[in-house]
C-alpha cells in the first residue's frame, strides 16, 4: 500500500443506473502516475429505483456516484496542484473497491453513497485499503436515512468501530492549512434560490 494517509472518513463531504436495474454501464478508467498523488472516484452500485440507484438529469440517467463526474474531480485536482505544492495526478481516474490497484490511490472518493450497496468482495477490499491507511473522503448525505444506510453498509467494513465527531483540535485540520472551522458549502443552485442548506451545519463529521 502506498498510501500514507491515516485510515480516516471525512464526512465534511454515482455507475451509470439502467431504467430497469443498478447494473453498471462505465468500466472504471484511468491510471495511477505513482510519482504523483493520486486521487480516484469510488464507482458502486446502488438499490432502488429513481431518485435512490439513480436519477435523471440533462437528458440522461445518472449513478448515485457519478453526481458532479468528471468536473467536480477535474476541480479538486486543479485546486489541490494549485494551492499546494503537491504534484497531483489531474488525469480523471474510477475504481471499484475490489479493483487489485486500490493501494496505489491515497485518496477515494465517494459520492452520494445513501442507496450503496457493496459486495463482499468490495467490503474486504475496503477494508484492507483503510487498515493500510487509505483515506477515504464521503460526500454528502441527503437526510439521516441515507446516513444510516451509509453507517450499516460500514459496519460491515469495519465492525466493532464507533463514530466519532472531528473537531478543529483533530490534526487532519491543519495537515495543510490552519482550519478554525468546517461549514458546509452548499452548490451554488440549491444556496442562491433556497439559502438555508441540506443539512445542519456540524452534522455527519466523523473519524471511524
Amino acid at each position: 500500500m502506498r498510501a500514507l494517509l491515516p485510515a480516516l472518513i471525512a464526512l465534511p463531504v454515482a455507475l451509470i443506473a439502467s431504467a430497469d436495474g443498478n447494473r453498471s454501464t462505465r468500466s472504471p478508467f484511468g491510471s495511477a502516475d505513482l510519482a504523483q498523488l493520486n486521487f480516484a472516484r469510488v464507482a458502486y452500485e446502488s438499490e432502488g429505483g429513481m431518485g435512490e440507484a439513480y436519477y435523471a438529469f440533462d437528458g440522461r440517467l445518472w449513478a448515485r456516484w457519478e453526481t458532479d463526474f468528471p468536473e467536480g474531480d477535474q476541480n479538486f485536482n486543479k485546486r489541490v496542484a494549485q494551492l499546494t505544492r503537491i504534484h497531483v495526478n489531474t488525469a480523471v481516474t474510477t475504481r471499484r473497491l475490489d479493483a487489485p490497484d486500490l493501494g496505489d490511490f491515497p485518496i477515494l472518493y465517494m459520492v452520494d453513497p445513501g442507496w450503496m450497496v457493496l459486495s463482499d468482495e468490495e467490503i474486504a477490499g475496503l477494508r484492507r485499503y483503510l487498515a493500510s491507511g487509505g483515506f477515504l473522503w464521503v460526500d454528502d448525505f441527503w437526510g439521516d436515512a441515507e446516513w444510516q444506510q451509509f453507517a450499516e453498509v460500514m459496519r460491515r467494513v469495519m465492525p466493532g468501530r464507533e463514530w466519532r465527531v472531528l473537531t478543529p483540535p483533530h490534526p487532519i485540520f491543519s495537515t495543510v492549512y490552519e482550519m478554525q472551522e468546517m461549514p458546509q458549502i452548499p452548490a451554488e443552485p440549491i444556496a442562491y434560490p433556497q439559502g438555508p442548506t441540506a443539512e445542519p451545519a456540524g452534522m455527519h463529521r466523523y473519524l471511524l
